[in-house]
């Protein structure tokens, strides 16, 4: 009832897309009851839906894919080993786009990547979903966003991505170590790739072409 009811807000306002759970991992193994929500979901909302999968194998091996519109995933995963620099040239990054592709054409479902972020931390590339205490490192969290974008802006299954974080106060800048990319250098690749018009070549002149997404 209390998603339903979020449902039909959605559908008098005209949002586009649902999220019918974040990262419910134990729950997700009783499909039957989530492909009765999602049906129920279906017959009050137009709109799309999909599920903010935890990346590994809530990611890979969900029942209910089939179901929903994208699939979805909080892609937390590694960019880089210990030592080494993100890349999307890199062995890491292409298995991972390699990955994502094929659970995409397992179900015939675009990718969306419903979180993704990486803290100004030195360990923003090996371990993006913590928050610690690391040296501070915003080039790395400029060159992990340019790594995502260049391995996956573009490609014909990735339907799009929603940064973590941009707070709504403002209140980030250089000095911390945050998600956040205001006042940092990430702030400049999102605004190399956002102003390009579709179908440009990329601002780093690598991962193809830009998708209107």
């Amino acid at each position: 009832r209390w998603l339903l009811h979020y449902a039909r807000m959605a559908e008098l306002y005209d949002v586009d897309l649902l999220v019918v759970g974040n990262e419910l991992g134990g729950l997700t193994g009783q499909e039957a009851p989530w492909r009765a929500l999602i049906a129920d979901l279906r017959r009050v909302y137009s709109g799309r839906l999909t599920y903010a999968s935890s990346w590994g194998d809530e990611f890979e091996k969900l029942p209910f894919w089939d179901a929903l519109d994208y699939i979805g995933v909080n892609m937390y995963y590694p960019l880089a080993e210990t030592g080494q620099e993100p890349r999307a040239d890199s062995p890491r990054v292409r298995g991972l786009v390699e990955k994502l592709a094929a659970v995409s054409q397992k179900y015939n479902k675009p990718v969306l990547f419903t979180e993704v972020g990486y803290p100004a931390r030195a360990t923003a590339a090996v371990r993006p979903w913590e928050t610690n205490d690391a040296p501070l490192n915003p080039e790395l969290q400029k060159r992990c966003y340019s790594t995502v974008f260049e391995a996956f802006y573009g490609r014909p299954w990735f339907a799009g991505l929603y940064w973590w974080k941009w707070p709504s106060s403002g209140d980030a800048g250089s000095y911390d170590g945050s998600f956040s990319p205001l006042g940092k250098p990430a702030r400049q690749v999102l605004a190399a790739w956002y102003s390009r018009p579709p179908g440009a070549a990329s601002p780093s002149g690598a991962g193809g072409t830009l998708s209107s997404r």
